[in-house]
Formats: structure tokens, C-alpha cells, sequence
């Protein structure tokens, strides 16, 4: 007997279609009033000034990386586990990926303490992804994250929003310490909790 998981079990209604057809019935397909009030919303719901709709997760982290001002000569952290996005945004800017572990099988999420090693003199940046919708150890990271900043000064940090730990939305994770995180993904695709077309939003 052949078993098959599915990636997402999509529960799309009327109204959903509806939404569409309007948009599709006013005729402007990119961006227009529908885009602007969803960027709105979101920036509200993630406690932002400004959230910016984007076509994929390449183009958030790309332009994350270079508001933040990360280029040649920056080294950038990041998972070992995530899709191929995350490091090819890195290197668009002409920076260095170096790739820290996850915990393990029972946790898939980047590990703090591998992190830290990771950390040296030319660390510009940390880009988290929360995996599968599971929080990373954020309060831990942070810590760390912390120290190693003491030891060589200002590291940024992106990651992805469309989670929430501590009962709160994981966006303006951060304190004075640590740079308050500047830059979230937030992913939009079936296997995630929104129920809408692939896209990102950047905030």
C-alpha cells in the first residue's frame, strides 16, 4: 500500500475566490489598492512602520541584506537546513556564507551554540529561518548573539516573522543590547498557517 503525505492541506472557499476575482476584475495584477492595504495590514499586525510586498523569498532576503549594508568583506550565518535562497541572497552582495548547524533530528531549527562559533570579526549578520513554523531558540541566540557583539562589535539579525514566541510576534525580537532584529521574511506559501498565493513580504 503506497502512502502519501501531502505537503499542506489547502482549505480554500468562496470567499478566497472571491478576493481573487476582484483583483483580477480591476485589472492590475502587481501591485495597486489591494497591495497597499495588505503591506498596511501587515506592518500593523507585525508592530512595523512599513512592510514591502515582494515576489520571493530571494528578492526579501536580497534586499534585506543590502538595506542592512551587508557586501564584500561581510561574513553572514546562517542555517545549514533552509532552501538555497538563503545563502544565494549572501552572495548577490559579494559577502561570505558560513553555514551553523541545526540541534538535531528531534529539533531542525539552527543551533545557539553553533552559531557562536560561527562568530568572528567580519560577522555582519545572522539570517534565522524558523523551521516549518517552529521557533528558534530565540531568547538564547539573543544572549549569545549578545556576547559575541561584545567581542566584535555590531551583528545584525534577519529572520523570518510569520511565527510568534512568548506571545508575540518574533519580528521586533531584540534589546538594547543586541541591535533590535531591523528585517523579517515573512513566507507565504499552502504548507504555512496563510492561505494565499507564494509571495514574501519584507519588513
Amino acid at each position: 500500500m503506497e502512502i502519501r503525505v501531502p505537503l499542506a492541506d489547502l482549505d480554500y472557499g468562496e470567499e478566497e475566490s472571491q478576493a481573487v476575482l476582484d483583483v483580477l476584475n480591476k485589472r492590475w495584477l502587481t501591485m495597486g489598492t489591494v497591495t497597499q492595504e495588505f503591506e498596511s495590514q501587515f506592518a500593523k499586525m507585525a508592530g512595523v512602520k512599513h512592510a514591502l510586498a515582494v515576489s520571493n523569498g530571494t528578492a526579501a532576503l536580497h534586499l534585506a541584506c543590502l538595506i542592512l549594508g551587508i557586501g564584500p568583506g561581510d561574513e553572514v550565518i546562517l542555517p545549514s537546513l533552509t532552501f538555497v535562497a538563503t545563502a544565494n541572497a549572501v552572495l548577490y552582495t559579494g559577502a561570505e556564507a558560513r553555514f551553523a548547524d541545526i540541534i538535531g533530528q528531534e529539533e531542525l531549527n539552527i543551533s545557539p551554540e553553533s552559531i557562536e562559533k560561527q562568530i568572528t570579526a567580519r560577522t555582519k549578520a545572522l539570517i534565522l529561518m524558523h523551521y516549518g513554523g517552529y521557533p528558534c531558540r530565540m531568547r538564547e541566540i539573543l544572549e549569545r548573539m549578545e556576547q559575541g557583539q561584545g567581542r566584535h562589535g555590531d551583528i545584525e539579525t534577519l529572520q523570518g516573522l510569520a511565527d510568534s514566541v512568548f506571545g508575540t510576534c518574533l519580528c521586533p525580537m531584540g534589546d538594547a543590547a543586541v541591535n533590535p532584529i531591523r528585517s523579517g521574511i515573512a513566507h507565504f506559501r499552502e504548507e504555512y498557517e496563510y492561505h494565499i498565493a507564494h509571495g514574501k513580504c519584507m519588513v
